[in-house]
């Protein structure tokens, strides 16, 4: 051993081999690694290569050489007396021989590959790479080794590992058909009848075909016709003699390219397909096949199939099962997926199944069902095949086993009457939980079909039995506020009517207080019963300006005040204050100061003339009243423009006066409030005022506020805003308090039917129109009334003033029933109203009875002549 370790050492090889049959045993000593590898090589009895064989397979090595960009590929043959460079592509070799070092530069590297037994890839002392891969005889022992090498390093073995696999094959299988063929020219008999018992006993079948584009047969085994079942001549017709129509049509694409693509790597193919037999039936066969060239140069498939039909079922058999059992796991695996987010989810969920006489049973609950009612969820079954023989077997058996006696019928007859619905909803029914409670339930569902045909529901329920306590807690809160309303509005109805004939009361006296000191004015009388009818007029317009607060905070109140807008100039309004508040300053020797700061004059603002007059006397009138004589009262105006048309306009208020207390000022806007100051005695009205002021404020969306002290004064501000016009587009047209010529005039010479009961009121109602000229007729009742107009000529009458409060027959039925005559000028004659009774209702009930207006008593002179000049031009 020492001298073969020495030889080792000078890179020699030493070979040392001992007889085993017809095989040796031989040592190869590589020096690089210093290891030992044992390696298996044939003996001398094994057939030598044919040359006809050598260029088949030089044309692979250089078809995968240049397929794969190597430099240079060699075949490494182990004979019996060593290992020798059999084959070369690309780049020339030399001869290798034991002892010398391999001419790729890696030492005894295919010595290395045979030890090993294995594939294997070395790295080049000059940064290439080097691949082996053993060959095999038909016994498994080693031919030799396909070598490789590349310049460039390959870092992706698995890529060129199978097209040198191929070659190895391919080479392997010429290596079994050598063994075959050795000693056939003296066994040539034996080796044909043993290929003839093969071919006829073989599991599978062998033929034949041509590899160019006809592809037809040339030899078919008998025992291939006996698998598919045909004869010859059944075979060749059913296929038309060619191998490509022989696959089966869903195969055929697949497995033509399969083999156009493995013969491009070397001569051998394999491929699984399916043909049909001649009982319909299909048959799996996997197909060996090898292209080889006679020697005419044409080329051809030899070719051997088995019978896989078996295999591939039971493949495909436990294939499905391992589907099968898959899908089952993934059922599983949702189902409890499901079932976790069902019990999640703060619903009763349930899935319910109607049978044909419209029972329900249950199929699942899930555990919130459970809880809902108040039931232990330790061990509660949630499928009905779980709840046998426990205590909730019932629940799934019969459905609506907790559902309330008196609900149970309703339930039952929304699920059959809704049975083909997709989805419906159940009003609340009640159910029972633990000890006997009872719990309200609302529930949707949706329905569908079961496998078996029958209907099945899967509703989604939850508790609302807070929610049904608190809806009858404001039912009956509810209740509650109709009858406090109810009696609201019997108190306020009843407010109004009593309202209503108190001001109808009170008016009609005063009326005939007014009119008749009207009519003694105009009479000659000495100063001091001037002086004495002056004052009645004054107390009885102080008396009516009482009842008018009255009435204004009822309409307050019930929100029966409507704006009327229409330009009002602060010239017209100055000089109407300058005309009403300046008097009363002078009575009480005070100073009426009037300031425009930055009033607005370009444009004026569109503005209820009566309810801005309204707010503003009240708030002068207030500042004269608690204001001593030789104090001063000041009123400052200014304006600015907001936007475009929009003026804004501010308001101040400033006396000297005797001032409100910070107690009182906190109320000073609520109705009938009054501070109980002894200085302020002779001074107290309703209490009315303010309260209407702040209202109107309101109502025209404004702001008002106040600052006081005892005896320092008081202060009101009031903000409001309004659309404008231009002034330019306005003419003034002022006007005094006094009747027009064209007033006067309109009533001279008309004829005029008055329908009042009142003795009073119809002196003064005749004495005021004959003053300037018109003819009266008086009419006691409203059926006398109807009676004088029904009895004189069509058009004589040119108006009828009615009053609506009389015997016999009131205002509105004499005014429906003259509307109704058959008279022409029944519709058209104007009927006004002439009542005590102003409220707004009063006046709607006037229009709806037919009549064309209505005039307030007290009468103002003014206002009647102006409404019967509108209709006697």
């Amino acid at each position: 051993m020492a001298e073969e370790d020495n030889k080792a050492s000078n890179s020699r090889l030493s070979i040392k081999g001992e007889e085993a049959g017809i095989f040796r045993a031989v040592d190869v000593l590589v020096s690089k690694e210093n290891k030992k590898h044992t390696v298996p090589v044939t003996g001398s009895m094994r057939p030598d290569i044919p040359d006809n064989v050598k260029p088949g397979w030089q044309r692979m090595l250089s078809m995968t050489a240049d397929t794969l960009g190597f430099s240079s590929g060699c075949v490494m043959e182990v004979s019996g007396d060593g290992i020798r460079v059999f084959l070369v592509s690309g780049e020339e070799r030399e001869g290798y021989a034991p002892g010398c070092f391999f001419p790729f530069g890696s030492g005894s590297s295919s010595e290395t590959v045979l030890g090993l037994n294995s594939f294997t890839l070395l790295d080049t002392e000059d940064g290439g790479s080097y691949i082996g891969i053993p060959v095999h005889w038909d016994d498994g022992s080693f031919f030799g080794s396909i070598c490789f090498l590349n310049r460039e390093k390959i870092t992706d073995p698995k890529g060129v590992l199978p097209l040198i696999s191929e070659i190895r094959d391919s080479m392997e299988k010429d290596l079994v058909i050598l063994c075959l063929r050795q000693n056939r020219n003296e066994e040539y008999k034996d080796y044909a009848k043993a290929m003839e018992t093969i071919l006829r006993f073989s599991p599978g079948g062998i033929f034949s075909y041509s590899a160019e584009e006809d592809d037809e047969f040339a030899y078919i085994s008998s025992n291939m016709l006996a698998l598919l079942g045909y004869t010859k001549e059944e075979f060749t017709v059913k296929f038309n003699n060619r191998f490509s129509q022989m696959v089966y049509e869903e195969d055929r694409a697949r497995t033509l390219n399969e083999i156009v693509s493995q013969i491009r790597i070397g001569p051998f193919d394999r491929v699984e397909y399916r043909i049909e037999k001649k009982d319909g039936s299909l048959a799996w066969v996997h197909d060996e096949g090898h292209i080889v060239t006679d020697e005419s140069g044409r080329k051809w498939f030899y070719v051997v199939i088995v019978d896989i039909t078996a295999t591939v079922l039971e493949s495909e058999r436990e294939k499905e099962k391992i589907r099968q059992q898959a899908e089952l796991e993934k059922v599983k695996t949702e189902a409890e997926h499901d079932r976790r987010i069902l019990d999640s989810i703060l619903d009763g969920i349930s899935v319910l199944r109607m049978d044909e006489t419209g029972h329900l049973s249950a199929d699942y609950l899930n555990i919130y069902v459970y809880q809902m009612l108040g039931f232990n969820t330790d061990g509660a079954p949630q499928r009905a095949e779980d709840a046998k023989d426990t205590p909730y077997e019932a629940l799934f058996t019969d459905a609506l086993t907790l559902v309330h006696p008196d609900d149970k019928g309703y339930v039952r007859t929304e699920f059959i009457s809704h049975k083909d619905d997709k989805t419906f909803t159940l009003k609340p029914y009640r159910m029972y939980g633990k000890s006997g409670s009872c719990h309200w339930i609302l529930e949707r569902v949706r329905a569908g079909k079961s496998s078996d045909g029958r209907r099945i529901f899967y509703g989604a329920f939850h508790d609302i039995t807070e929610e049904v306590s608190l809806q009858a807690q404001v039912h009956e809160q509810l209740e509650v506020e109709k009858q406090l309303r109810r009696k609201a509005d019997s108190s306020n109805e009843a407010k109004s009517d009593f309202l209503s004939r108190i001001s109808h009361d009170i008016r009609t006296p005063l009326n005939g207080i007014i009119g008749m000191t009207y009519l003694a004015k105009d009479e000659k009388n000495p100063p001091r019963t001037m002086e004495y009818l002056s004052k009645i007029d004054t107390s009885s317009k102080f008396l009516l300006g009482l009842i008018n607060d009255v009435l204004d905070m009822s309409r307050v109140e019930s929100n029966r005040i409507r704006l009327h807008l229409e330009p009002y100039p602060l010239s017209e309004f100055k000089d109407y204050l300058e005309a009403v508040i300046r008097p009363l300053c002078s009575e009480k020797d005070q100073k009426f100061i009037f300031e425009e700061g930055s009033a607005q004059t370009q444009y004026v603002p569109l503005a209820d003339k009566l309810r801005t007059n309204q707010i503003f006397f009240n708030l002068l009138s207030n500042a004269v009243k608690y204001t001593p004589e030789g104090g001063s009262v000041t009123y400052r105006i200014s304006g600015r423009m907001t936007g475009k048309d929009r003026v804004a306009i501010d308001h101040e208020i400033i006396d000297n006066g005797i001032g409100m207390s910070e107690s009182f000022q906190k109320v000073l806007f609520e109705p009938f409030s009054q501070e109980g100051r002894d200085d302020n005695a002779a001074n107290r009205g309703t209490g009315l005022g303010l309260a209407i002021v702040k209202k109107l404020v309101e109502l025209m969306h404004g702001s008002i506020s106040v600052k006081s002290r005892l005896g320092e004064g008081t202060a009101f501000r009031v903000h409001l805003e309004f659309d404008a016009v231009p002034a330019e587009s306005l003419k003034e047209n002022a006007r005094d308090g006094t009747l027009s010529e064209n007033e006067e005039n309109a009533v001279r010479g008309k004829h005029i039917l008055i329908c009042e009961d009142h003795p009073m009121n119809q002196e003064i109602v005749k004495a005021l129109l004959e003053k300037y000229g018109a003819i009266v007729k008086v009419a006691g009742n409203g059926e006398r009334g109807v009676y004088a107009f029904s009895m004189s000529p069509n058009y004589y009458y040119d108006v009828i003033l009615m009053d609506l409060r009389m015997p016999v027959m009131d205002g509105f039925a004499a005014a429906r029933t003259i509307r109704g005559l058959k008279r022409a000028d029944a519709l058209t004659i104007p009927i006004f109203a002439m009542s005590a009774d102003a409220f707004t209702e009063d006046v709607q009930k006037c229009m709806d009875a037919g009549m064309n207006g209505h005039i307030a008593k007290p009468i103002e002179v003014s206002i009647l002549f102006k409404t019967l000049g509108t209709v006697l031009k």
